[in-house]
């Protein structure tokens, strides 16, 4: 599906068993694209309206793009994200370029990428594995922020956070794992000489709790 419209788009999949592959979306508005039986193919949706995808399946980045990546979507808004099953892949994340919030639900796992500071309203994978990361370069500025009342929740999985640069929590924030949460500050250090600086405040709970910094002075 390709669209270029002004205002708000609104797509709803009825076909039984059939997956939808978004080429390119273009809007001024909002965006809202459900499927009721199958997967939704992510290229690329450009807005400055927020935008809400839901899938009976997977939400799936259609670009093979692990080495160099390609936005799934961006605006300026918020983005909400709920799959019965799995948000992304292990080698191959949804990628995100948002100013808003970003709210995400799943039956199974999610694997989220963002290549700019990244507002964390709630995330919250059901019965597998949470993995988001924030992608470093040689800007500063590359957060995680997770805002007042703001969740990250695995209860049966691991939490993984791979930040670029901090982390920022709040007092009524929680981070909450059955099992393992690992977070990475200064992940890939290619800001080489600034280091993170991170309070790790509101609850954080899980079968054993990592968090590790790069090189730099932190």
């Amino acid at each position: 599906v390709t669209a270029e419209v002004l205002g708000d788009i609104s797509l709803i999949q009825v076909a039984d068993d059939k997956d939808l592959s978004i080429e390119r979306k273009e809007a001024e508005g909002e965006v809202f694209i459900t499927t009721v039986d199958g997967n939704i193919n992510l290229g690329k949706i450009n807005t400055t309206g927020a935008v809400d995808l839901r899938a009976e399946g997977n939400i799936l980045d259609a670009f093979a793009d692990s080495q160099a990546t390609v936005v799934n979507i961006s605006t300026t808004d918020n983005v909400n994200l709920e799959a019965d099953g799995d948000i992304g892949e292990e080698d191959n994340f949804i990628d995100l370029e948002i100013n808003g919030e970003l709210t995400a639900f799943a039956e199974g796992n999610i694997f989220i990428n963002s290549t700019v500071a990244l507002n964390v309203d709630s995330v919250e994978a059901e019965s597998g594995n949470i993995t988001l990361s924030v992608q470093d370069s040689l800007e500063t500025g590359e957060d995680l922020i997770l805002i007042e009342g703001g969740e990250i929740f695995s209860p049966d999985g691991t939490i993984t956070l791979l930040v670029g640069d901090n982390i920022q929590t709040d007092t009524s924030s929680r981070i909450i794992a059955g099992d393992e949460i690992a977070i990475a500050l200064d992940a890939t250090n290619l800001d080489t000489g600034v280091g993170t600086e991170t309070n790790l405040l509101g609850t954080i709970k899980g079968s054993q709790v990592t968090v590790n910094a790069n090189s730099d002075d932190d």
